[in-house]
């Protein structure tokens, strides 16, 4: 046996035919095989959960005299499976089919898409000037700690700071008491 065909049994290339969600086992047939589809953990870094998609292709890893072998994952083919950005000061992390994650080295900026994002934690900090570009909801309290700038109107309770007035009868006097 050359060292072609060695290594044609240590590394092969898959398609994922099944998922098994709670094990972290793909189902792969191998085509260029006669064998039944194998049952293959899914390699992981750091238990982070990032399945194939059924029929993505994957690189398979066989070491000789073990038992099982091992899901190494999908690759970039410049066809089906493009890379999502092409600027290496960008790292990137698709998040399943509608999400991903970017890091941009150059401008230090941090970039999420998602639909929802959601916080569960006790306490989360932010340091630095926050941008809401559409709207803020807070279920809760909203205490402020400084100056409180507003561009257009401030509406509580139904009553707008803007058209609101009050008639008093001597500066500093509440709204409506005599004299």
């Amino acid at each position: 046996m050359n060292i072609d065909n060695i290594l044609r049994h240590i590394i092969r290339i898959g398609t994922v035919t099944a998922i098994d969600d709670a094990s972290g086992y793909v189902q792969v047939n191998f085509d260029d095989r006669d064998d039944a589809p194998r049952d293959l953990p899914m390699f992981s870094l750091i238990k982070e959960y990032n399945m194939p998609d059924i029929d993505d292709p994957v690189w398979c890893l066989f070491i000789p005299f073990a038992p099982d072998g091992i899901c190494l994952g999908r690759w970039f083919d410049n066809e089906a499976n493009k890379p999502p950005v092409n600027n290496r000061n960008i790292w990137h992390k698709s998040l399943r089919k509608k999400g991903s994650m970017s890091f941009d080295d150059e401008s230090e900026t941090l970039t999420i898409n998602a639909k929802n994002i959601v916080f569960n934690a006790e306490k989360t900090d932010f340091s630095g000037e926050v941008m809401i570009a559409q709207k803020l909801t807070v279920k809760g309290e909203l205490n402020g700690f400084g100056k409180a700038t507003f561009a257009s109107d401030v509406i509580a309770n139904g009553i707008s700071q803007t058209t609101h007035t009050h008639i008093c009868t001597a500066p500093g006097s509440p709204s409506g008491s005599p004299q």
